[in-house]
């Protein structure tokens, strides 16, 4: 699995259309209507204004719509890594969790694992759900850390509880296997429905199988 908030940081905000009404963001979310419009020249405009007023999401949305796709200004994966840093550092949650994705993969910036991980997990702890669920992967997979079990377990566990499909997924399966976390077939059947009613057809197969788990000895 991969949960990062970019594979290739360029994608990072594509949820802001739907929350911003919510959220009251007008400039942030007429930047997007006139971005959708393929007027990414006004979108830039738009959403430089709102980031000078303060508007953090508006600092991702032109790392990500502007300077990434090299739309309405030059492509520059350095620049959208600099609009991400400017939020990171003011410890928006969302712009933590982007700038340790482009640490982790070079994108932007010179490759450095260690400090992903850091912005990663000051993402996932300020309630980020896809620095948790990435989090848990890569400590799961143990490509890019030391692999670890109960640190995997840890932060799907987080994520899963935000409503994270696949790491519900992953939750279930670990409380099934006693990986990283005591076997818990209750909580395991618990989280594998979940994963199941967010789309993850694979936890059917483990549902099933749990079912026929014969009960432990009293």
């Amino acid at each position: 699995m991969r949960h990062c908030v970019l594979a290739v940081c360029l994608l990072a905000v594509l949820v802001f259309p739907a929350i911003c009404p919510a959220d009251g963001k007008e400039d942030l979310a007429r930047g997007i209507a006139l971005y959708n419009e393929e007027q990414y020249e006004q979108a830039r405009e738009r959403w430089e204004a709102c980031e000078k007023a303060g508007d953090l999401d508006c600092s991702i949305a032109l790392g990500t719509y502007i300077y990434a796709p090299g739309r309405g200004a030059p492509q520059s994966d350095r620049l959208a890594f600099e609009q991400y840093m400017k939020a990171a550092r003011k410890n928006h949650a969302e712009g933590m969790s982007v700038v340790g994705s482009c640490y982790l993969y070079g994108m932007g910036v010179a490759r450095d694992k260690g400090k992903g991980i850091e912005w990663l997990t000051k993402a996932a702890n300020a309630g980020d759900t896809t620095a948790a669920a990435e989090l848990g992967d890569l400590y799961a997979e143990g490509a890019l850390v030391k692999k670890d079990a109960k640190l995997a377990a840890k932060w799907h566990l987080q994520a899963a509880k935000d409503g994270h499909p696949q790491s519900q997924l992953y939750t279930g399966k670990a409380y099934m296997d006693g990986d990283g976390i005591s076997r818990d077939n209750a909580a395991a059947k618990e989280w594998l429905q979940k994963a199941l009613d967010g789309g993850e057809d694979a936890a059917k197969a483990l549902l099933e199988k749990l079912q026929l788990t014969p009960a432990p000895a009293d």
